[in-house]
């Protein structure tokens, strides 16, 4: 997990991404895919956890990528 692309070196058998991907990971309770958090890429949105989409009317297209992950885990 790295903030920047700074880093001198780089080792192959690693995958670098930032640490937003830690805690859409965490708060979707899946393991999310890592390329959409490569360091040097924009990431997706962030999704709160504290925000019933569905309520609110309007669901973000990410939030219904990561409900289709979670579909597909269990």
């Amino acid at each position: 997990i790295v903030d920047t692309d700074a880093q001198g070196r780089r080792f192959l058998s690693r995958e670098y991404v930032q640490p937003q991907w830690i805690f859409d990971s965490v708060n979707a309770r899946i393991v999310l895919p890592m390329e959409n958090y490569i360091v040097g890429r924009i990431p997706p949105p962030h999704l709160s956890p504290f925000v019933n989409y569905d309520e609110e009317g309007s669901i973000p297209d990410y939030s219904k990528i990561i409900k289709n992950l979670q579909d597909a885990a269990r």
